[in-house]
């Protein structure tokens, strides 16, 4: 006898979702594509093919090839309304347009008339897992982690446990464990790779990547997952393969910087222990990785900060400060051998002919073009962890470890800054200066400085939605943004309003290092990829 298991309609209620928030709330705050997170993707344990899309299901959620346009379309995750994005199998049935994944905790589907996700967890399926999808004729059908059958509707459930028998008739094209294996013949691959007879592509420092699944689309193309380089695409009649390059080379962003119309992105790997610079040319949507594993003269893949001018891009690590020559692609790196006063590099900032560089035990000042560095020795500064370094026209502002530095343009001399009333400045960790105004965060509060009256004002921590690390300011003509252990906080100067997001509005990540305005849409580098607000929707009021 047939037991059912679970019903969800088509437009299912909260009650029949397992998520960490109510995704239909969210839903009615947000639309399809006003958070959006670009993660490490290059990791694929899944694929499978629509009408336009090859879909890669990894840890991080799923990317989405457009092979119509031959391009990297914007991928799924949390941010997306999945209630988990660690991604085992991802199946698209293409009678329906419903693009399925089993997750770690659940089964998300995307419906694709609204675009919008549901999610169903595995306790109210009521097993451990689910390790295949299939898409048949009539039915959706399910393999849980013990072996059991399940088969329902195609757009949602109800689903009910089956028996293999079931199965005749109804032409089931499985992903996941019960997926057929795709034979691959031999393959050349563009570029400085090899393809080798037991799945493995090997790139010419002779690492080896396996291939991790494959599928033949209507036109015979194959589509593989590699496993460390992400999906692929080959062609059997002239036996040529083409790696497809997509997203960041590390999860934690702990930095990033505009170049022309791309993007420069640093950090590293918290679930790996890996570095990695990524570059992406937004203009052309294809994307670029520096490992210091290959570059001789790239001492350290593991960023903090980022400055770029117009000859060089520069990069604070722990291992020293790095240059690369944007028109050699030469790599350079500097340590206390060049006189830097520390490795550690935790900012760097450009300034008329000067780069400056904050380091765990002071400031250097680089002079360009020569590069000659000089070290920061005034009585006040020495010694000092350097947090945030932020010039301000001719003046320059430090945050430290014992509160905030200011130096005058002019005469060149620093000077210790006073806190607001009833508030003290002791770790100050984020600075941002706009106009008239510079705004400061410290682990008392927030404080603001009117350049015109001299005058600072505080807002103590517990007066705002989080009393978290600052990690971050971005001021602007109408709001300040802050980038915290606990989100993002947004601060409206007319109105004196706070707003706070965090996972429950779209963040992959509480914990944002970096922050970047472009427009209408805010950049956050997180703790968990790079993710992408559309913060002044007109639609919208937050």
């Amino acid at each position: 006898m047939k037991r059912i298991v679970l019903t969800i309609l088509l437009l299912a209620l909260p009650a029949a979702m397992a998520s960490a928030q109510d995704v239909l709330q969210r839903s009615l705050d947000y639309r399809p594509g006003d958070w959006v997170t670009w993660s490490v993707h290059r990791f694929p344990a899944s694929l499978s093919y629509g009408d336009t899309y090859v879909y890669f299901g990894s840890e991080n959620g799923v990317s989405r090839y457009d092979y119509t346009r031959e391009e990297w379309d914007t991928p799924f995750s949390l941010s997306s309304g999945m209630a988990d994005d660690r991604v085992r199998v991802v199946a698209m049935d293409r009678p329906s347009g419903v693009l399925w994944c089993a997750t770690a905790t659940g089964l998300s589907f995307l419906l694709p008339g609204i675009r919008e996700w549901r999610n169903l967890s595995y306790d109210r399926l009521g097993v451990r897992g689910v390790l295949s999808i299939g898409s048949g004729d009539t039915r959706l059908w399910l393999e849980a982690d013990d072996g059991r059958l399940y088969s329902g509707s195609r757009q949602g459930g109800p689903f009910w446990e089956t028996v293999d028998a079931e199965l005749a008739g109804d032409n089931v094209t499985w992903q996941g464990r019960r997926q057929r294996p795709v034979d691959i013949p031999m393959l050349f691959v563009d570029g400085p790779w090899d393809y080798l007879p037991e799945r493995v592509v090997q790139d010419n420092h002779f690492r080896r990547f396996p291939v991790t699944g494959a599928v033949a689309d209507r036109f015979n193309h194959l589509w593989l997952a590699i496993d460390g380089l992400g999906g692929a695409e080959a062609n059997p009649l002239t036996a040529s393969m083409r790696l497809l390059p997509f997203g960041l080379y590390v999860d934690e962003v702990r930095a990033m910087a505009w170049d022309g119309e791309g993007m420069w992105i640093g950090g590293r790997s918290l679930s790996r222990g890996t570095g990695g610079i990524t570059f992406w040319d937004m203009e052309r949507n294809r994307w670029s990785v520096y490992e210091a594993e290959l570059h001789t003269d790239l001492y350290s893949d593991r960023v903090r900060s980022i400055a770029v001018d117009t000859v060089a891009v520069w990069f604070g690590t722990g291992q020293g400060l790095i240059r690369l020559n944007k028109t050699t692609g030469r790599w350079r790196s500097y340590t206390v051998r060049e006189h830097l006063t520390n490795n550690s590099i935790t900012s760097v900032a450009l300034a008329g002919p000067w780069l400056w560089v904050g380091t765990a035990s002071g400031i250097n000042m680089v002079h360009l073009p020569d590069e000659t560095i000089r070290q920061v020795r005034d009585e006040l500064v020495p010694g000092r962890t350097i947090h945030h370094i932020e010039p301000d026209g001719a003046d320059i502002w430090a945050t430290t470890d014992r509160g905030l530095l200011f130096r005058d343009g002019e005469t060149g001399l620093w000077r210790g800054v006073e806190s607001a009333p009833g508030m003290q400045m002791f770790r100050v960790t984020a600075v941002s200066a706009y106009a008239g105004e510079v705004w400061a965060g410290s682990d008392d509060g927030v404080q603001v400085l009117d350049k015109a009256s001299g005058e600072w004002t505080g807002f103590p921590s517990g007066h705002y939605p989080t009393g978290g690390v600052i990690y971050t300011i971005l001021a602007d003509d109408e709001v300040v943004w802050f980038g915290t252990d606990d989100g993002i906080l947004k601060f409206l100067k007319k109105e004196r309003r706070w707003s706070r997001f965090t996972i429950d509005d779209g963040l992959r990540d509480n914990r944002v290092y970096w922050l970047l305005l472009d427009g209408d849409y805010l950049w956050a580098g997180t703790a968990a990829g790079l993710t992408r607000f559309y913060w002044n929707a007109p639609y919208r009021i937050d």
